[in-house]
């Protein structure tokens, strides 16, 4: 936790704060190097043979003290037992004493600094984590993949993939747009027993949020076995699991549909690939409106997955060849189906929308088995020539749980 800060300290931002105590450090810890013969060597590979230490911790002092990024290279300085071990091997070397104190002291800031602003190590580094400037897509990286970690204990459930694709087309009504909707999870399982999970939910909002439940949705395969509890589950079987858990389709509110999967036993001898795909006919705005001024289609992540696949597969007349835009947001603070965020939802987000070319074949992922042969079933259900449709695509390791994403592009107004 924080402890109390002297004004005198209060007085200074984090980010300034520590600014000023990392790059006095930084030169403490060159100026004891210095004079030794290490700073006429390449230090990252000597300085652990010169001054008889560890070759991980001879690292880690090379590391902060050249690295570019101040920020970045705080978060691999070693703790208080790895500094006292390179500065007695540099007294050893016979570095001079007032360049050991001065290093001493400047260490002794350091800490006083992580005392002030964040009170233990831990805390400092995920705060040093949102200032940095080189790999910062790496620093979230890790506490992403901590959090999958944590939320599959605490929720009880984790996936290996979250697959959200969408495949839009004109509209027998020119000015809407079809859309078909595929989703699911690859080795779906469960990490504590008891758990039933929600997979699902269907609906539709325009660009100021308002809930739109009045369109009829079609299955993509209207062969698909009943289920218990759940007749109308659009599940794509042919790219299912052969056994699945039960599954139930809920009232969700404001009309929202929403499917429901029954508990199952725990661990990688019951988890499944589950896949729902259904159609949407004039489901949106093909040009701008009053209500409708850009296209967005939105992948929301409620459970702890690996890796997030987002594809967008767009017939190419529709908009010509676009640009999407990728955004990313927290639903920590979301109405139960407002869509509408606040610049404080907002996320850091360093992915961005790749393009990969046209038709079924470029979608190809081992992350998504038998993916090509869905998107082909898919096209084939609708009638659609997949030759026709550019596919975008965001793919997330560790998405944030619970968050969206959306890619959005600008709609056109009707000529």
């Amino acid at each position: 936790m924080q402890k109390s800060a002297s004004k005198a300290d209060g007085d200074l931002s984090f980010a300034s704060h520590a600014t000023q105590v990392i790059a006095r450090l930084r030169s403490a810890f060159a100026d004891v190097l210095d004079p030794l013969p290490v700073s006429r060597l390449s230090r990252r590979s000597q300085l652990a043979e010169v001054l008889g230490i560890d070759r991980t911790l001879a690292w880690k002092i090379s590391k902060f003290i050249e690295g570019n990024d101040p920020f970045a290279a705080a978060r691999v300085l070693p703790g208080s037992a790895g500094v006292n071990i390179f500065l007695r091997a540099a007294s050893r070397c016979h570095a001079p004493r007032a360049s050991i104190e001065a290093a001493r002291k400047a260490f002794q800031d350091f800490r006083a600094l992580i005392q002030v602003h964040a009170g233990d190590r831990k805390s400092f580094g995920m705060m040093l984590a949102g200032y940095v400037r080189e790999n910062a897509a790496r620093a979230d990286m890790e506490h992403r993949k901590q959090a999958f970690q944590a939320n599959s204990y605490l929720w009880g459930v984790q996936a290996a993939t979250q697959l959200d694709t969408y495949l839009v087309n004109g509209s027998a009504n020119e000015d809407l747009l079809d859309v078909a909707v595929i989703r699911g999870f690859v080795n779906l399982r469960r990490i504590r027993p008891h758990v039933p999970w929600r997979i699902a939910r269907l609906y539709s909002v325009n660009d100021v949020g308002e809930l739109r439940t009045s369109f009829a949705r079609e299955p993509l395969d209207p062969s698909a076995p009943s289920q218990p509890g759940g007749a109308d589950l659009p599940l794509l079987s042919q790219f299912c699991s052969k056994l699945l858990p039960r599954f139930q389709r809920v009232s969700g509110p404001r009309g929202a549909v929403e499917y429901e999967l029954a508990e199952a036993p725990v661990g990688n001898t019951a988890s499944h690939t589950c896949m729902i795909g259904e159609t949407v006919r004039g489901i949106g705005s093909r040009y701008r409106a009053e209500r409708d001024w850009q296209f967005v289609v939105r992948a929301r992540m409620r459970t702890p997955c690996e890796a997030s696949i987002f594809d967008l597969i767009i017939h190419r007349e529709l908009f010509g060849r676009i640009t999407p835009h990728v955004e990313l947001f927290s639903e920590l603070f979301a109405a139960e189906l407002d869509c509408h965020y606040e610049e404080s939802d907002r996320l850091p987000v360093h992915e961005g929308v790749r393009y990969l070319g046209c038709g079924p074949e470029v979608v190809r992922t081992p992350e998504v088995p038998r993916y090509t042969r869905l998107i082909e079933y898919a096209f084939e259900r609708l009638g659609w020539d997949g030759r026709q449709f550019d596919v975008y695509r965001v793919r997330l390791q560790f998405p944030v749980v619970p968050s969206a994403v959306l890619l959005k592009h600008p709609l056109a107004s009707r000529a």
